[in-house]
C-alpha cells in the first residue's frame, strides 16, 4: 500500500506499508510446514517527505522493518529495527 500527496506546490508527503503471510506448504524437509519463509518479515513501514526550494530538492524518511526468522525451523529471530 502507497499513499502519497502533494501537500503544497513544495511538500510532497509519501507513506508506505507492507504485510506478508510467508507460511511454507507441504514440503520435503522435515519440521517446515507451516512455518514461516525466513528473512522475510511481516510489516514494513516507510514515510518521505520532500521539500523544493528553488533548484534545490530536499527529503528526510525513516523505515521501519518488522522482526523476522532466520532459519526454516522459526527458532532463531532477527529484532526489529528503525532507520
Amino acid at each position: 500500500l502507497e499513499l502519497g500527496v502533494q501537500a503544497t506546490d513544495a511538500l510532497a508527503l509519501i507513506a508506505t506499508a507492507s504485510y506478508k503471510q510467508s507460511d511454507i506448504g507441504a514440503s520435503p524437509i522435515p519440521n517446515i510446514e507451516g512455518r514461516q519463509l525466513y528473512d522475510t518479515p511481516e510489516w514494513t513501514f516507510a514515510a518521505r517527505a520532500e521539500y523544493s526550494v528553488g533548484n534545490f530538492d530536499f527529503g528526510i524518511q525513516a523505515r521501519y522493518v518488522d522482526e523476522r526468522f532466520t532459519n526454516l525451523v522459526n527458532d532463531e529471530t532477527t529484532p526489529s529495527y528503525s532507520v
